[in-house]
Parts: structure tokens; C-alpha cells; sequence
């Protein structure tokens, strides 16, 4: 439409935007393509970067996982341990409270029996005497 602006289009000025409007839409495609492409590349990247993060992270949650192992197993191995020693010490204080226990109960019969046998040897030199 190369003439007034009021005349209406002929066949030829019609044919000529067609195409015109063919060129401008096929640099638009080729436009496209390439903008499509680049995204593309971009997000192949971006997928790549990602997978290279994600199995990073997989790695750090596996060594995570094996520390907390070996700390789980430290602190089992110190209660144990704790326990044993415990238990040693509980053991050995009940066995010298029984030994106690035995005493206290055996200590006034024998004190009784020696304190008889004193009597007993007491009154000897008076049996002595008397018999003499």
C-alpha cells in the first residue's frame, strides 16, 4: 500500500504485503528457533548442574549417615562400659555388706562363748584354791 491511504488495496499491493508478511513471518520462525534452541542448552545446564548437586548431597547425607553410625556405636560402646564398671562396684560393695552382715551376726556369739570361757577361767583358780 505504496499510495493514499484511502484508496483501496489492488491485487498486486495485497500480494505484496502477503509477502511481505511470509518474510516477517519466517525470520520470526527462525527467530523462535533459535531463542528455543538457546533455552534449551540453557536448561540442559540447568538439569545437569542439578543432578551434579542432588548426587553431592546424596553423597554428604551418606558420610552424615556413616559419622552418626560410628558415634551411635562410641556412645553404646562408653554406656557399656559405664555399666560394667557399675556393675563391678555395686558387686563388690554388696559382697563386703554381706561380709559385714555375716559379722555382725557371728561377732556377739563368739563374744558370748569368749565371755563364758572367761568366767570359766576365772572361777578355775578359785575351784583351785578350794580344792587345795
Amino acid at each position: 500500500m505504496k499510495g493514499k491511504a484511502s484508496a483501496p488495496a489492488s491485487k498486486a499491493d495485497l500480494a505484496a504485503v502477503k509477502t511481505e508478511l511470509k518474510g516477517d513471518i519466517a525470520s520470526l520462525k527462525t527467530g523462535l528457533k533459535g531463542d528455543i534452541g538457546r533455552l534449551d542448552g540453557k536448561i540442559d545446564s540447568v538439569k545437569t548442574e542439578l543432578k551434579d548437586d542432588i548426587n553431592r548431597l546424596a553423597a554428604g547425607i551418606t558420610d552424615v549417615k556413616m559419622d552418626l553410625r560410628k558415634v551411635e556405636q562410641s556412645l553404646r560402646s562408653e554406656m557399656h562400659a559405664g555399666f560394667d564398671r557399675i556393675t563391678g562396684t555395686l558387686d563388690s560393695f554388696l559382697g563386703k555388706l554381706e561380709t559385714y552382715n555375716r559379722e555382725s551376726m557371728t561377732t556377739p556369739v563368739t563374744l558370748d562363748r569368749h565371755a563364758k570361757q572367761l568366767k570359766e577361767h576365772a572361777s578355775r583358780p578359785d575351784t583351785l584354791e578350794a580344792s587345795a
